[in-house]
C-alpha cells in the first residue's frame, strides 16, 4: 500500500491568496499560485483549511473547487488547532510561526504537528518583529520558515542572530532553537506562459508595434519607492535605443498606487527616454497579466528595493521564453543565470555602518514603511551603462534573444513550475514529520508557567486585584433570589449573558442543576462532585457568575 502524500492544513485568509483586488501584491500572486499548485500537484486525498470563521472556509472551498475532483475539504477552526495533527503540518502564508508555537504549547503536545511558514518581504517593521520573536517563542526543531531566496535566508539569519546576541548580553542565555530555514523558490504555472503566436500578433497590432520594433516589458507594481526605480530603466533604454538605432517601445504592465505617482512615471519618461515610446497597461487584469508576455522581445526589471525578496516576474519571463535584463539583486540572483537566460546587472549598496539614521527614523516612526523603502532605495545604484550594453546586445541579435529565451523556458519548466515546487514543500513536510518523531523537544512543556506570558490565565495574572480569591473549599449556597424565573431572565439578558458569554459558561441545564444542588450550604468541591470531571472547573467557576447577580452566596472556608 502506497504511503499517503505529505499534507498540511492551509491557513487561509483571502488577502493572502486572492489577486482580484485593486492592490495586487507579489505575495498574493505567490499565494494564489501555491494554492492552485497544491490542489493540482500534491496528490493528497483531502484538503484541510485552517481559519477562524466558516465564511473563510467557504471561500477556501470555492477557491479549490475546480481542482477537487471528488476530494473533500475539512475545516479546522482556531479552537480546534489540535486537529492539525491529522495532516501533520500547519502551513502559514508568512513567517509568523511564533504565536502558533505558543498556541501549540498550550495543547500540551508539541509533537502533534509542525509549523511551516514562508517569507515574502522581510523589510517591514511587522515582518522583522515577527521573525525576531521566533527566538523567544517555543519553536521546535521540526518547524520551518521557507526562505524563497538565498539573499532572504541571509537576512532572516541576521535578524535571528541579532536577537540572540542581545539576549546573551542581557540575560546570559546560551540555548536557542531556530526553525529550519530551507531555501525553496516560489513557483509559476508555466502553462500560462506558453508560446502563442496569435496572441503575439494581436498584442503587437493593438500596441502598434512593427516587426522592427523592439518591445521591452516590465511587469509589476509601478512604484519607484517600493519596487524598482523607473529612472535607471528609462536611462538605460534611452542609451540602448540611441546605440542600436532600433525603434524601442517600453511596456510597463502594472498598477499605480495613486495619480501623483503615475504623473511622475509619465513625466520622467519624456525627460529621461524621449527616444523610447512608453506604454502603460493595467497589469492587475488577468487577460493582461499573463498574456502581455507574448508581445515582448526583452524583459527589463532593475529592482533596487529592500522590500523585494524573491521576484516572481523574472521567473515568469523565463516561462514565457523572454530573455531578461535584471539587477543582480536579492532573489533575482537565484533565478536569472547571467549570460544564459539573460543578463544580471551589477549593483552596489552602502556598507554596514552607513545606515544608522535610516534605522533610527524607522524605529522612531518618523519614517513609515514606504518612506523607509524609498529612502534606502535612493542609495542602491544599478550600473546603467552595463544595463544599456546588455540591452544593445539583445536588441541587435535576434538569435541571442531566441537562444536565451529557450534556455529560460526550459529552466522554468524544470525548476520553477509548481509541479516541482510543491513536491519540494512536501519533501520538507515529510522531513519535519520524521524530525518530530526523533529529535529532542526544545522548551518542554512542564507546567502552565511555560505558556505565553502575554496570554496567561488572567486570574493568575490579576490575582492581586480582588479582596480574595475563591477556592474549592469555599462554602456556597443558592440565595432566595435564585428562582427559576430569575435564572431564565439572567440567561436571556443581553447584559448578563450576551451570546459570546454562553461559550464560556455551562449549559443552561447544568446551571439549573447547580442551583438545585446548592439549596443547602456545601463546599464548591462537594457541589461539583457529581458532574463529569471534565466539566467541574467550568461549573465551579460559574458559581461566581451567579454570585455576581445575587443568585449565589459565597462564604470563606471555615
Amino acid at each position: 500500500m502506497a504511503e499517503p502524500c505529505p499534507n498540511a492544513a492551509i491557513f487561509f485568509a483571502n488577502d493572502c491568496y486572492g489577486t482580484r483586488g485593486d492592490r495586487l501584491m507579489g505575495r498574493q500572486a505567490a499565494g494564489e499560485g501555491f494554492l492552485n499548485g497544491f490542489v493540482e500537484y500534491s496528490g493528497v486525498d483531502r484538503f484541510y483549511c485552517y481559519c477562524n470563521q466558516r465564511s473563510a472556509a467557504d471561500e477556501f472551498c470555492e477557491f479549490v473547487a475546480p481542482g477537487l475532483n471528488g476530494r473533500g475539504v475539512t475545516w479546522i477552526s482556531k479552537l480546534q488547532l489540535a486537529a492539525t495533527a491529522q495532516p501533520g503540518t500547519l502551513y502559514l502564508p508568512g513567517p509568523g510561526l511564533g504565536s502558533f508555537a505558543w498556541q501549540r504549547q498550550r495543547l500540551a503536545d508539541q509533537r502533534a504537528f509542525s509549523l511551516c511558514g514562508v517569507t515574502h518581504t522581510t523589510a517591514s517593521e511587522t515582518a522583522m518583529k515577527i521573525i525576531t520573536e521566533l527566538v523567544t517563542a517555543p519553536i521546535q526543531p521540526w518547524d520551518a520558515v521557507i526562505c524563497t531566496s538565498h539573499a532572504v535566508k541571509s537576512n532572516v539569519e541576521r535578524l535571528l542572530a541579532g536577537q540572540q546576541d542581545y539576549l546573551r548580553l542581557r540575560t546570559g542565555a546560551t540555548r536557542f532553537t531556530s526553525p529550519q530555514l530551507p531555501v525553496i523558490p516560489l513557483g509559476v504555472d508555466t502553462t500560462k506562459f506558453v508560446d502563442d503566436p496569435q496572441a503575439r500578433n494581436r498584442w503587437r497590432a493593438e500596441l502598434q508595434l512593427t516587426d522592427e520594433t523592439i518591445a521591452v516589458l516590465f511587469v509589476g507594481r509601478l512604484s519607484f519607492h517600493a519596487k524598482a526605480h523607473h529612472v535607471p530603466m528609462y536611462m538605460a533604454l534611452e542609451a540602448a535605443a540611441q546605440a542600436s538605432g532600433k525603434q524601442v517601445t517600453f511596456i510597463m504592465a502594472g498598477w499605480f498606487a495613486n495619480e501623483p505617482i503615475e504623473n511622475i512615471f509619465r513625466e520622467d519618461a519624456k525627460r529621461y527616454c524621449p527616444s523610447v515610446r512608453v506604454v502603460f497597461l493595467d497589469g492587475r487584469k488577468p487577460e493582461i497579466r499573463f498574456s502581455i508576455w507574448q508581445a515582448a522581445d526583452v524583459f527589463l526589471s532593475l529592482s533596487d528595493n529592500l522590500q523585494e525578496s524573491f521576484g516572481l516576474t523574472p521567473v515568469e519571463s523565463m516561462a514565457a521564453g523572454v530573455p531578461a535584463v535584471v539587477s543582480d539583486w536579492d532573489g533575482y540572483r537565484d533565478t536569472i543565470r547571467d549570460g544564459v537566460d539573460g543578463f544580471r546587472i551589477p549593483c552596489i549598496s552602502p556598507a554596514p555602518g552607513f545606515g544608522g539614521d535610516f534605522a533610527a527614523r524607522f524605529e522612531l516612526e518618523l519614517d513609515n514603511y514606504d518612506h523607509y523603502c524609498a529612502s534606502t532605495s535612493q542609495f542602491v545604484a544599478v550600473d546603467i551603462d552595463n544595463a544599456a550594453s546588455a540591452l544593445v546586445r539583445l536588441f541587435n541579435d535576434r538569435e541571442l534573444r531566441l537562444t536565451m529565451g529557450a534556455a529560460g523556458r526550459l529552466r522554468a519548466a524544470q525548476t520553477y513550475d509548481w509541479s516541482t515546487i510543491i513536491h519540494q514543500y512536501q519533501a520538507l513536510w515529510q522531513n519535519l514529520s520524521q524530525c518530530r518523531a526523533s529529535v529532542e523537544e526544545s522548551v518542554p512543556r512542564h507546567n502552565p508557567a511555560s505558556t505565553n506570558p502575554v496570554f496567561r490565565d488572567p486570574w493568575w495574572l490579576f490575582e492581586g486585584h480582588a479582596t480574595r480569591v475563591f477556592g474549592l473549599d469555599d462554602r456556597v449556597q443558592a440565595s432566595a433570589r435564585a428562582t427559576p424565573d430569575a435564572l431564565d431572565a439572567l440567561w436571556r439578558g443581553q447584559g448578563t449573558c450576551p451570546g459570546t458569554l454562553s461559550i464560556i459558561l455551562p449549559t443552561q441545564d447544568e446551571i439549573r442543576q447547580l442551583v438545585a444542588r446548592a439549596s443547602t450550604p456545601m463546599t464548591l468541591r462537594e457541589l461539583t462532585a457529581n458532574f463529569p470531571e471534565a466539566r467541574q472547573a467550568l461549573i465551579a467557576r460559574s458559581a461566581l457568575w451567579l454570585a455576581k447577580y445575587g443568585l449565589m452566596i459565597f462564604q470563606p472556608p471555615e
